[in-house]
């Protein structure tokens, strides 16, 4: 009978555990539980990570992770995990100095268009990324559900977002603090006083080769003679796997530009008419009608002297993406046919018209594409010997005189262009070129 006893007593006991498992499960991993909507919740409810004292939550690993580019999540959530713990330290640091983001900061950043983000304000290379596009209607007014929205597609709530730029602002302003007061060794000190007291003034005058280069109005004709003349060099840049199934449309385009400044309309009467659309829209007729052809309306009218000189080209470009440096040409373009002119195109600074002259694809042959190949030698080859001449010419110029006589002051750091010839030895045409550029500087003595 005691023997009996003993095993109802441990059969108890074993459901008892049992039951106290399942009451950690149900309320741990139940509906009710922290994590159970993180797919859906905006705000953060999960540690992602613990920095002191402190707990980071998924909501800010999200708001990271969104701001780092690339495409290997592993990489994006170890530069977010590495930002965040350098983001705490310094807000941590900022807090225990007993510095505070006035109320209503954040809102004026945000009004703004500003975002902090790893101890500074969000950049793109040296510019301040501004983000009131997003942040504001066509009127040019703050919209807050817009807003909203953009934080929304951002996997967190505003509360959350504007706790994330609290932080992110803490932390930039702590940075700027311990930045502006790092002491300097007395060698740094040495070298910062040999640095700004052994130097010497000077003035200088620069003649860039590539400034030349780029702006030497060339032909295919030029073209052709310089190919024919370097035939080996070209030959060397030329890749045959490298032009296997192109499938590309060879692009010219006429292109004016936008008046400076237009007055607007009286009100109650309709807009003035653009003189510079009114102008292509006639160009467009006169080509559609058969009474010039494009390349001929082009170099009339064209307003780079460069495309102007080759019939409007813009070259070969790839059919499905045309790269012609603004969606709404790459949008005409691949709706063009060969031989069709677009619809007027109006972007930022000019009204620009299309036409596709021809279309090429499968391997492409060394004799197709040797043009292109052989135009960027070309320039770099002219550009150094017109920047070679150019220099040659202001050196007797400036003879018994100061180079301020010879390059104003006023112009210092202007880049301005003029006509030169491009040179003749190395198998050129006519062409314009950058004048050169003239400054000051220091050197060390």
């Amino acid at each position: 009978m005691l023997e009996q006893m003993r095993k109802q007593g441990a059969s108890v006991f074993i459901w008892l555990i049992f039951g106290i498992l399942i009451a950690v499960f149900v309320i741990n991993f139940g509906p009710q539980s922290p994590g159970s909507s993180q797919g859906c919740s905006g705000g953060g409810k999960r540690t992602f990570l613990t920095v002191g004292e402190t707990t980071v939550d998924d909501a800010a690993f999200r708001w990271a992770m969104n701001l780092i580019p690339g495409e290997s999540d592993a990489d994006r959530a170890a530069v977010a995990f590495e930002s965040l713990i350098m983001r705490e330290l310094l807000a941590q640091e900022a807090d225990r100095r007993g510095l505070r983001v006035p109320d209503g900061y954040v809102d004026r950043v945000i009004a703004d268009g500003k975002l902090h983000f790893q101890g500074a304000l969000l950049q793109e290379g040296d510019t301040v990324l501004d983000f009131r596009r997003a942040f504001y209607n066509e009127d040019q007014f703050f919209d807050y559900t817009q807003f909203k929205r953009w934080v929304q597609n951002r996997g967190m709530s505003v509360a959350s977002y504007k706790k994330q730029q609290n932080r992110e602002i803490l932390a930039s302003l702590m940075g700027q603090i311990l930045m502006g007061s790092v002491p300097a060794s007395r060698e740094e000190a040495m070298q910062s006083y040999i640095a700004k007291n052994t130097t010497v003034s000077f003035e200088a005058v620069r003649f860039d080769p590539r400034r030349y280069g780029d702006n030497l109005l060339v032909t295919d004709a030029d073209l052709d003679r310089w190919a024919a003349a370097h035939e080996a060099e070209v030959k060397a840049t030329y890749a045959a796997d490298a032009w296997k199934g192109k499938k590309q449309v060879h692009v010219r385009r006429i292109s004016l530009p936008k008046p400076a400044d237009t007055d607007e309309a009286p009100a109650g009467q309709p807009p003035k008419a653009d003189p510079a659309k009114t102008k292509l829209e006639g160009i467009k007729a006169a080509i559609e009608a058969g009474r010039t052809t494009f390349v001929a309306a082009a170099k009339a009218s064209e307003r780079d002297p460069q495309r102007a000189a080759r019939g409007g080209e813009m070259g070969w470009h790839d059919e499905g993406a045309p790269n012609l440096n603004d969606p709404l040409l790459d949008e005409a373009a691949k709706k063009l046919e060969r031989g069709k002119v677009s619809e007027i195109v109006e972007t930022e600074e000019a009204y620009t018209i299309l036409t596709i002259d021809d279309r090429r694809e499968g391997d492409l042959t060394y004799d197709q594409v040797k043009r292109e190949l052989a135009e960027p030698l070309a320039r770099e080859a002219w550009g150094k010997e017109a920047a070679k001449r150019a220099a040659l010419a202001a050196l007797d110029a400036v003879k018994g005189k100061s180079l301020k006589d010879v390059f104003p002051a006023e112009k210092t750091g202007v880049i301005e262009k003029d006509f030169v010839d491009v040179p003749v030895q190395s198998g050129g045409g006519t062409g314009s070129a950058a004048a050169p550029e003239t400054g000051t500087g220091t050197g060390t003595g």
